[in-house]
């Protein structure tokens, strides 16, 4: 009796709860329509929607419209623009020799070799679009400095110039399509599935669909819902840290293409600052006065090749001078 009392212990340990079933695999999760609606038209009037109706969806329309407006906007009154950010010694060696070259070029950064990292052939692989080693990576703005992480100086293309090297833009950081939740949902195609899902989330530059997906952008990331916007919201939201929207440069870029390099005033204060110790008699490291030094060989280097260098605190609208 007691031996058999075991057996079905064991019995019930194996089978598992009564009542229980198998435990099968999760299916990879459906697209949300956002990437396999085709039309970016569609997918702007899908997010309108989906915000907070307040007033009737008026604020939402009022939003939209102005967003457009800014995003289509050429000649004078261009507020959109294609920038990069790179460091002191990529800066100063583009100023110099006019030679911006990409990790693929193994440039030389501070006394060392660079190169693409794995991540990044990854990513170029998933993009393919062109040729890794003719192919500069930028973003939109409208204002601002720019990306940091990628360098404290911000490159600013003049447009419509921009358009000869600029004609695809992809609605996102270009690095989230290894990271999940997009990750996970390109590992569940083939090839020619994965090419239709990341050209879906591409635009030609300055094309309808292009101030669709800046709409997008902003809409998602401001959450304005009872407010309208304004040009430095509008900013702000287009590029967000490392949040933006990527566009591709084929080919080299030349000095002679840029608008302007902008800095940021906490840089300029830093400088400053360093500059007064100095003057007071007061010891400084090594590594910021180093720094400083080759801030003023920039300047330097920016006035012989005609291109400004300015301070911007923001990406509002300002009456400075007038």
């Amino acid at each position: 009796m007691v031996i058999q009392t075991v057996l079905a212990i064991f019995k019930r340990a194996f089978r598992g709860p009564v009542g229980a079933q198998p435990v099968q695999a999760s299916p990879v999760p459906v697209l949300p329509s956002y990437f396999t609606e085709p039309s970016w038209s569609l997918r702007r009037q899908a997010v309108m929607a989906a915000l907070p109706q307040s007033m009737g969806g008026g604020f939402a329309a009022a939003n939209a419209k102005r967003i457009l407006g800014d995003a289509r906007a050429k000649g004078r009154r261009t507020r959109m623009h294609v920038v990069f950010n790179l460091g002191a010694d990529a800066l100063l060696n583009f100023l110099r020799h006019g030679e911006y070259l990409n990790a693929y070029q193994r440039p030389i950064v501070n006394g060392k070799a660079r190169q693409a990292s794995r991540q990044r052939v990854r990513v170029d692989e998933l993009i393919a679009a062109g040729t890794p080693e003719n192919r500069y990576f930028c973003a939109l703005a409208m204002g601002g400095t720019g990306i940091s992480f990628y360098g404290e100086y911000c490159a600013v293309l003049r447009s419509p110039a921009d358009e000869v090297g600029v004609r695809r833009v992809l609605d996102r950081n270009s690095f989230d399509l290894i990271r999940p939740p997009i990750q996970q949902y390109l590992a569940g195609l083939d090839k020619p599935g994965q090419r239709r899902l990341i050209d879906g989330l591409g635009a030609d530059f300055r094309s309808v669909d292009c101030a669709d997906m800046v709409a997008i952008k902003v809409l998602q990331t401001a959450n304005a819902h009872a407010r309208l916007i304004t040009t430095g919201t509008i900013g702000a939201a287009l590029l967000d840290d490392e949040d933006f929207i990527e566009a591709y440069h084929e080919g080299p870029i030349a000095v002679t293409t840029l608008l302007e390099v902008r800095e940021r005033f906490d840089e300029i204060a830093m400088e400053a600052g360093i500059n007064a110790r100095m003057q007071a008699g007061q010891s400084v490291p090594a590594e910021e006065l180093l720094w400083s030094s080759r801030r003023d060989e920039i300047r330097k280097a920016a006035h012989a090749a005609r291109i400004d260098i300015r301070g911007v605190s923001g990406s509002g609208r300002t009456k400075r001078w007038r």
